[in-house]
């Protein structure tokens, strides 16, 4: 039982830092192609995530702020060149 309580409340205080992450919507010059990119930023290692198949940030919507929440871990998304907000 005390793991339980121990592992829930370790959730809802991870949670809590919730509130220190900054999303940053910016558009870069990268070899003449402005391409877009969605920065959720954070400490530490960050992490990159690639659509595949056309898509663009809109597919990782959803997923971001959740693993924001638990990993405090700066998240980097873009869109490729033609799709999305890019060139």
């Amino acid at each position: 039982m005390k793991k339980y309580l121990f592992a829930t409340l370790t959730f809802f205080g991870l949670m809590a830092n919730s509130a220190r992450s900054q999303t940053i919507d910016t558009l870069l010059d990268v070899g003449g192609y402005r391409l877009h990119f969605h920065i959720i930023k954070g400490r530490g290692m960050p992490i990159l995530f690639e659509g595949g198949s056309g898509t663009d940030v809109t597919v990782w919507g959803s997923f971001l702020k959740p693993i924001a929440d638990i990993t405090n871990a700066t998240l980097i998304t873009y869109d490729r060149p033609s799709f999305g907000k890019s060139d």
